[in-house]
């Protein structure tokens, strides 16, 4: 990569802020809250506690996620009434899977209805 990563031209470095607070900023700005990729980032234990601050989504299926890691994680945003999403994501050299993961209307829907407009 040419400009993005540490030390290249355009680098920003990340702000690092909880997922609660991260929340209450999406919150204010009127979106809704999705966790990405949660298998490779927060803790499965705080879900229950993003669901009760209000999480409208799951990012379920993703390019680094297993079969099993989609189920599972399908299965959470079942069983809470939360949108399942699909993303490829691409933030690094060698992830050239965009398009690759994606998110039905259905589910688009769900997403929806958790936004009190």
């Amino acid at each position: 990569m040419k400009w993005l990563g540490r030390g290249l031209p355009a680098y920003v470095p990340r702000l690092k802020i909880s997922p609660f607070d991260a929340m209450d900023i999406i919150h204010e700005a009127g979106g809704v809250a999705v966790l990405a990729h949660p298998g490779t980032g927060v803790q499965d234990y705080l879900i229950p506690y993003l669901i009760k601050k209000g999480l409208a989504g799951v990012e379920a299926y993703h390019p680094e996620h297993t079969k099993q890691a989609e189920k599972k994680y399908a299965n959470v945003a079942y069983r809470y009434k939360l949108a399942a999403m699909g993303g490829s994501d691409f933030h690094r050299e060698g992830m050239r899977m965009i398009g690759c993961r994606r998110t039905s209307l259905g589910q688009l829907a769900i997403l929806a209805s958790h936004k009190s407009f």
